[in-house]
């Protein structure tokens, strides 16, 4: 049929090579449909496992270095007002490409986009780690953003395509893990240039696509054209589309720009009813609205798919993950100020003194998704989990100058207990009650707005953060001191005050720090609430769908 359809007298070529793409499409989906699922299995698994793990690893690597590193950088290009691009410049690019990754990795061999995320990766980190200026070290960030997110989203799709549905919680808590174990292993290691080339040469040598998963059968030219035009009947309407798509892509990414520009300035260097405040906030708004329109006018072919948000497991999911990844990312970047700023410890003595969250987290990663695999609940885990974030976090909050290493510790145990047991939930649920066609669209969704709850909520901290620490400071050192403490850095204090002063300088930094730490709070307490409506209007078993997936999977 696609010969007959393609030889047609006066048929554009555009239109041509769009007829060939659907019927290879057809042809391919019917011989996966045919075909059954033959899943990796024993040191097959353990490979690809091993290599989606590093990659994580790599990522979570890159992270937490400069988390922990922060306080020292602030020193360095003498930027503390910059610590909230530091963390959110990496993830607003990690968010606002999601989309592309996917489509990527639905019409592209999934090693060679895989490894090509790897690549940007490593070229961000090098930018970063050459960056002779603040600005230079955030675009560093961003380009290091925009490989991370390939790597993120192909990640937990790979791991998604490569075990039965069953299965697949327990090998994402592994997943949550690796990203525990960087978090732990970053201030240790200092650098992550070796661990992406180690993970590139994995992923290369032993990584085999599977071949339920193998991409249409096409030319170049042919992928690049079906990437972004789906519907063939008015192409150029479809190329329209096209265009809006990227569009849309672009429009998140300058409504978060804006909206952290203004976190960056309001009350710090220009006072929240300047102009300039004024108009970032007025143009996030507009662009955020302007985004909303495109995603629902582009449908299935939006980032943020319409139909997907109807379905209410979804719509809660993504809720919950923009609340709790920013619990996470608040405590993550937050803490190593108070330890290094407060405390007077070196960067890797701080970053030490955060293993006991991670090691909380890294463990009951692993604990809740072997549970969620075998009993199919998940909302006792959200509520539980989130519950944990918060008393964890409020018990932080009370954290002070003369706190005992026995209360930093547990406080974070009790958190991280907390946040391995979240953490994982969105994209986990998301996968499994979506049609396998979805599987990629879904997981590059909750993974989008898990990254878009880390850009907005770190910079909303820091905000609050500057704010309190400047008006901490003017009431106790004035005016001049105060540009002073800000141009020093976090940890330069000690270099620039002595005895009552330095007292004062260091109680303003834990106001500001509490006030920082009291967003983790609120976002813990309203990710329970949203674990209790879930319990309440969607009460599901998703082990049971996935049960019958694999029995499916083992008839066929």
């Amino acid at each position: 049929m696609a010969k007959v359809t393609n030889t047609v007298v006066g048929v554009p070529d555009d239109e041509k090579l769009a007829s060939t793409i659907l019927d290879n499409d057809s042809e391919h989906d019917q011989q996966v449909a045919d075909t059954p699922i033959a899943y990796p299995s024993g040191a097959k698994l353990v490979l690809i496992l091993a290599a989606t793990a590093l990659s994580i690893f790599l990522v979570a690597l890159d992270t937490t270095i400069v988390a922990t590193a922060i306080p020292r950088i602030t020193d360095d290009f003498k930027s503390l007002d910059d610590v909230g691009w530091y963390g959110s410049g990496f993830f607003m690019t990690t968010a606002a490409f999601q989309s592309l990754w996917g489509k990527a990795y639905k019409y592209f061999s999934i090693k060679l986009v895989y490894l090509l995320a790897i690549v940007i990766f490593e070229v961000g980190s090098l930018v970063c780690a050459l960056a002779p200026t603040s600005a230079a070290l955030i675009i560093g960030r961003a380009i290091a953003g925009i490989g991370g997110a390939g790597i993120v989203s192909g990640s937990y799709l790979i791991v998604g395509i490569s075990a039965p549905p069953a299965r697949t919680p327990a090998l994402m808590g592994i997943i949550g893990a690796s990203f525990a174990v960087a978090s732990v292993a970053g201030p240790l290691i200092g650098v992550n240039l070796p661990v992406g080339a180690l993970s590139f040469a994995i992923v290369l040598f032993f990584f085999t696509t599977p071949s339920h998963s193998k991409p249409v059968k096409a030319t170049w030219k042919e992928k690049l054209l079906h990437m972004e035009v789906s519907n063939r009947e008015n192409l150029a309407e479809e190329l329209m589309l096209t265009k809006r798509h990227i569009l849309g892509t672009f429009t998140i990414l300058a409504a978060l720009i804006c909206f952290l520009l203004a976190m960056q300035w309001a009350g710090v260097t220009k006072p929240w009813d300047s102009r300039d405040v004024i108009g970032t906030l007025v143009g996030t708004g507009v662009l955020s609205i302007a985004f909303v329109v495109l995603e629902w006018y582009l449908g299935d072919r939006a980032a943020v798919n319409p139909r997907l948000l109807k379905n209410k497991t979804i719509g809660l999911m993504m809720v919950y993950q923009v609340l709790v990844s920013g619990t996470f990312f608040v405590l993550l970047y937050y803490l190593p100020i108070y330890f290094q700023s407060v405390s007077g410890v070196s960067p890797a003595n701080s970053g030490v003194r955060n293993i006991p969250m991670i090691i909380g987290s890294c463990i009951f990663a692993i604990t809740a998704g072997i549970i969620i695999a075998i009993t199919g609940e998940y909302q006792a885990f959200m509520i539980v989990g989130s519950t944990l974030i918060c008393i964890g976090s409020g018990l932080i909050y009370t954290l002070g100058v003369g706190s005992r290493s026995g209360e930093w510790i547990g406080y974070q145990v009790l958190a991280g207990v907390g946040m391995g047991m979240a953490m994982q939930i969105g994209v986990t649920v998301s996968q499994a009650v979506v049609d396998p066609a979805d599987l990629s669209e879904a997981s590059a969704m909750a993974i989008f707005f898990q990254l878009l709850g880390g850009a907005i909520w770190i910079g909303v901290a820091q905000a609050i953060f500057s704010n309190r620490l400047v008006q901490g400071l003017t009431a106790s050192l004035g005016a001049d001191d105060t540009m002073q403490v800000i141009a020093a850095g976090a940890t330069g204090l000690r270099d620039l005050f002595a005895g009552d002063e330095l007292r004062a300088a260091i109680e303003s930094y834990m106001v500001g720090l509490r006030d920082a730490y009291a967003v983790s709070i609120a976002l813990a307490g309203a990710g329970a609430i949203v674990g209790v409506l879930s319990m309440i209007f969607d009460r599901r078993q998703i082990g049971k769908g996935m049960k019958a997936a694999v029995a499916v999977a083992e008839e066929a």
